[in-house]
C-alpha cells in the first residue's frame, strides 16, 4: 500500500491511525480512503467507493535472535464503484455485467534482518501473504511472496552492495470457473519496485540482481536486471498502481498469447545530492520484450528515462 507519487499530481490517503508502541512490540491500526490523483488532474477529493483497514503487529527484536523486524498484518480491501469494469482474464462483456463489489482480506508477514559476515553484513527479507474474499460474483483466493538476500561490504571503496531475490504471486489458470486467483495488489506504489513501470506483481515472477555503489558520500548508483514471466499464461499481463478515480479501475491488463515469458529489464540509476535540499535523480532502462510482449506489440523493445532536479522544502 502507498501514495502514487511519481506523477505531478500525487494519490495519497484520507482516514486516521492509531499506534501503541512499546520497546520491543508496536501494535497499529489504520483506516483510510484514497484520493483523486495519479495522473487524474482533477485531484485530492477522496473516491468515496474505495475503502481501506488494516492491522499490524511489528517484532522489533526477538529474544536470542539477530537484529530483526519481523511483522504480522491484515489489510482489508472494499471497492463499490460501480462505474470501474474490473480487469481480470474473463471476457469484457462477462465483466461489465459483474457490478457486484470487490471485498479482499489480505494476511501476511515479512521478517528483515541484517547479519555481521565479515568483512561484511548479509541481509535477508522474507515477506508473503494470502488473500481471500469476493471478486465480484466470484470468489477470490490469491497468494504472493518474495525472497531476498545480499551481501555488503562497507569499508570497500565505493561500499559495494550486491543483492538478489524471487518475487512471485498467483495467476488465475482458468477464466471461465467461478474463482478468482490473480494476486491482488490494492493500492500499490509500484514504480518503488518496476522502475520502468510496464508490471507490477499481478501474476508476476520477477528473478532479479541488484548492485548499489556510493562512489561518493553524495552520490548513489543503483544497476538492476529483471528476468520477468507471468506466472500464469492463461492470465493476463498486469501494469499500474490502482484506483485514482471513480470510473477507471487503476489496473491494465494485456493477454498473454498462452505465453508465460515476458521480457528483461536492465536499468541503472543514478543519485546525486546538489545540496542540503537539492538532489539531482537521473534514470534509464532498456526493456526486452519477450513472448508475451509479442503477443500485442510489434516492437518488443521498449526504452524509458527522466533526469528530474528535486527540491524539498
Amino acid at each position: 500500500m502507498g501514495p502514487f507519487s511519481y506523477s505531478h499530481v500525487s494519490r495519497s490517503f484520507d482516514g486516521g491511525r492509531v499506534s501503541y508502541d512499546r520497546p520491543d512490540w508496536n501494535l497499529t491500526a489504520m483506516a483510510s480512503r484514497p484520493t483523486h490523483g495519479g495522473f487524474e488532474v482533477s485531484a485530492n477529493r477522496e473516491i468515496g467507493d474505495v475503502g481501506l483497514a488494516g492491522l499490524a503487529l511489528t517484532l522489533k527484536r526477538l529474544p536470542h535472535a539477530p537484529p530483526a523486524d519481523v511483522r504480522l498484518f491484515y489489510l482489508y480491501y472494499d471497492d463499490r464503484r460501480p462505474s470501474a469494469v474490473k480487469v481480470d482474464n474473463r471476457p469484457l462483456a462477462a465483466r461489465r455485467a459483474d457490478t457486484d463489489a470487490i471485498a479482499v482480506h489480505s494476511v501476511g508477514g515479512h521478517a528483515a534482518t541484517v547479519i555481521d559476515a565479515p568483512p561484511g553484513a548479509i541481509d535477508a527479507l522474507l515477506w508473503g501473504v494470502v488473500q481471500a474474499g469476493k471478486w465480484g460474483t466470484l470468489e477470490h483466493a490469491a497468494w504472493a511472496y518474495a525472497v531476498e538476500a545480499g551481501y555488503q561490504l562497507p569499508r570497500l571503496a565505493w561500499t559495494p552492495w550486491l543483492r538478489a531475490g524471487y518475487d512471485r504471486s498467483s495467476g488465475d489458470d482458468d477464466p471461465t470457473d467461478r474463482r478468482h486467483a490473480s494476486f491482488f495488489q490494492m493500492l500499490p506504489t509500484a514504480r518503488l519496485y518496476a522502475q520502468t513501470p510496464f508490471f507490477n506483481l499481478m501474476n508476476n515472477s520477477d528473478l532479479f540482481a541488484q548492485l548499489i555503489l556510493a562512489p561518493h558520500r553524495r552520490v548513489l548508483v543503483r544497476a538492476d536486471y529483471h528476468w520477468l514471466a507471468l506466472t500464469e499464461p492463461r492470465d493476463l499481463w498486469y501494469a499500474g498502481s490502482g484506483a485514482t478515480n471513480d470510473d477507471v479501475f487503476g489496473f491494465s491488463g494485456t493477454p498473454s498469447g498462452g505465453h508465460r515469458p515476458l521480457a528483461h529489464l536492465a536499468d541503472v540509476s543514478v543519485s546525486v545530492e546538489l545540496g542540503r535540499q537539492l538532489s539531482l535523480n537521473a534514470y534509464y532502462g532498456h526493456a526486452f520484450g519477450q513472448g508475451v510482449v509479442r503477443t500485442t506489440f510489434a516492437g518488443a523493445d521498449t526504452d524509458y528515462g527522466f533526469v528530474e532536479l528535486l527540491l524539498s522544502l
